[in-house]
C-alpha cells in the first residue's frame, strides 16, 4: 500500500533504538547517491512514523525530493520489527559488527529469532564444557566463543557475516547491553569488548577483600607533585618508569621526568626506563639526554599494527615493536645485570588502560635493574603495570596518575594480583615479618 503522507514526520521509537544513526559523512554519501539516482527511494511508515528510511527521508528532505512512503502493516511491533530488519540489514554502509549487533538486539524482542539466539549461547556452551571433559583448562579470562555451532552458521548465512562473528557478538551481548548498543551503531567491537570485559572486571574485584600494602603507594596528582606527596628521599630510587601516552604534546613530559629523575636517582645504580612512539624518538631521545646518561636502546614486540604520522609526510607502518629508551643516572651507574633488549610479548594487553603495556616487559626491566626492596618511581601510572610487576617481585612502588578513576582501577588491578598469587593471608605475613625486623614497609625514601 503506497501513500503520501506530510513532510512533517518523526522518527518511530523502534528504529531509534535499535538501528541508531548515519555519521556525518555517511548521509552526506547517501544524498550524493540520491541525486544521482533518486528513482526507487522508499520509507517505510509504522503507526503514522518512520521505521525504515530515516535518513532517505530527512536527505530526501533537503534536496527537494519526494520518496514513496510505504505503509508496514504488523499484528505487533515484534512483527514491525522483523520486516524492518529485512530492510536495514541490507543497507550497504552497515559493517559485518554492526549487522549482527543490530540482529541481535532486535531479536530479543522475536520470539522466533530469540529462541535461535538462545541457541546459539547453548551451543557454545556445550562446546566449552565438552573441551573442558576431554582435560582443556578452564581459561583464566572471559572465554573468546568458539566458531562452530549450527545456530550461529544458519544466522550468519541469513546476515551474510562469518559464524565467528555471531558467537562474538552474541558474547558482547551478553556481558554489556549497553556496549553492543554502541557497536550497533559503529563503535569498534575490539574496543568495545575490552570496555565491557573491564567494566564487568572491576565488579568481580570490587567484592574481594581488600589487600593492604603500604610498600605500594599510588597517588592521584601530576607528576610534577609526586616527589611532595610521596616523600621521595633524592638518589633513593633504584628505578624510574616513564610511560606516557604517545602525542607530540606529551613529548616535553619525557625532558621534565628526566630532569626529576636525575635528582631522584641513586647515582651508582639509578636506571630510567621510557617507553616511547616511534614518530618523536630523536626529539625525545634530545630532550632526555640533557640530564641523563644514554645506556641503550631495547624494544618490546607484540603485534600490533598502527600507521605512523610525523610532520607533512605520512607513514603508514606495520608497527609491531615498542622501542624502549634506557638511561643511566650517570656516567659511573651501571645496571644490577645483563639484560635482554628485546621483549617478545604474543598477546596486547589492554583490560585497564589503551596505553597498557604488557606485564611481561615491565616486570623484566623491574626485575633486570632492581633488587627485591629497591624503590620504583612511575610518573604516568596508567594502568598501573609498574606496580603489579613491583608488588609480584617485592619492590617497593611509588607511582601516580592524574585522573581518580584510573588510581582507584590501579588499585583493583593490585588487589586481583594479590589474591592470583598468594592471597591476602600470605601478604600480610610478609608485612608482618618486615615490620618485626624494623624495616618500616611504608618508607619511600632511603
Amino acid at each position: 500500500m503506497t501513500e503520501n503522507t506530510e513532510p512533517e514526520l518523526t522518527r518511530h521509537p523502534l528504529a531509534e533504538e535499535h538501528f541508531g544513526k548515519l555519521v556525518r559523512h555517511e548521509f552526506e554519501g547517501l544524498k550524493q547517491g540520491l541525486r544521482d539516482h533518486s528513482q526507487g527511494a522508499r520509507v517505510w511508515l509504522y503507526q503514522g512514523r518512520v521505521l525504515c528510511g530515516w535518513h532517505t527521508h530527512l536527505a530526501c528532505r533537503e534536496l527537494g525530493l519526494e520518496p514513496e512512503y510505504v505503509a508496514v502493516e504488523a499484528a505487533d511491533d515484534g512483527e514491525a520489527l522483523l520486516k524492518a530488519l529485512s530492510v536495514e540489514l541490507r543497507r550497504r554502509s552497515l559493517t559485518e559488527q554492526q549487522r549482527c549487533a543490530i540482529w541481535f538486539r532486535a531479536a530479543d524482542r522475536i520470539p522466533p529469532l530469540r529462541a535461535a539466539m538462545d541457541e546459539i549461547g547453548r551451543d557454545a556452551g556445550d562446546r566449552r564444557r565438552a573441551g573442558l571433559k576431554r582435560g582443556k583448562e578452564e581459561p583464566s579470562r572471559e572465554p573468546q566463543v568458539e566458531a562452530g555451532g549450527k545456530a550461529a552458521t544458519r544466522v550468519g548465512e541469513l546476515l551474510g557475516v562469518s559464524r565467528a562473528v555471531v558467537e562474538r557478538d552474541r558474547r558482547l551481548f551478553g556481558l554489556s547491553p549497553s556496549w553492543h548498543a554502541a557497536v550497533a551503531g559503529g563503535a569498534r567491537f575490539d574496543t568495545a569488548i575490552r570496555k565491557a570485559a573491564t567494566k564487568a572486571k572491576i565488579e568481580r574485584l570490587k567484592s574481594l577483600p581488600p589487600v593492604d600494602r603500604k610498600d605500594i603507594r599510588l597517588f592521584t596528582c601530576d607528576f610534577r607533585d609526586l616527589e611532595r606527596e610521596a616523600g621521595i628521599v633524592p638518589h633513593s630510587v633504584r628505578l624510574v618508569v616513564l610511560d606516557p601516552p604517545y602525542f607530540e604534546d606529551y613529548v616535553e613530559h619525557y625532558r621534565a621526568v628526566a630532569e626529576l629523575a636525575a635528582r631522584w636517582l641513586d647515582p651508582r645504580n639509578g636506571m630510567l626506563v621510557a617507553f616511547v612512539g616511534s614518530r618523536w624518538l630523536p626529539d625525545i631521545i634530545a630532550g632526555m639526554s640533557r640530564h641523563l646518561c644514554w645506556h641503550w636502546l631495547a624494544s618490546v614486540f607484540y603485534g600490533q599494527t598502527g600507521g605512523q604520522v610525523r610532520g607533512r609526510l605520512a607513514h603508514r607502518v606495520r608497527e609491531c615493536q615498542r622501542p624502549v629508551l634506557v638511561f643511566r643516572a650517570g656516567k659511573d651507574a651501571k645496571p644490577l645485570t645483563t639484560f635482554n633488549d628485546v621483549i617478545e610479548c604474543r598477546t596486547v594487553e589492554k583490560e585497564w588502560d589503551e596505553w597498557q603495556q604488557p606485564l611481561k616487559a615491565v616486570r623484566h626491566y623491574v626485575e633486570a635493574f632492581t633488587e627485591p626492596g629497591d624503590l620504583v618511581v612511575d610518573t604516568h601510572g596508567g594502568a598501573f603495570t609498574t606496580a603489579v610487576a613491583c608488588q609480584l617481585t617485592k619492590r617497593r612502588y611509588a607511582g601516580c596518575d592524574l585522573h581518580k578513576e584510573q588510581v582507584e582501577k590501579g588499585k583493583l588491578r593490585l588487589r586481583e594480583a594479590a589474591h592470583e598469587h598468594g592471597g591476602p593471608e600470605e601478604i600480610a605475613n610478609e608485612e608482618n615479618s618486615q615490620q618485626t625486623d624494623g624495616s618500616p614497609a611504608s618508607a619511600v625514601g632511603d
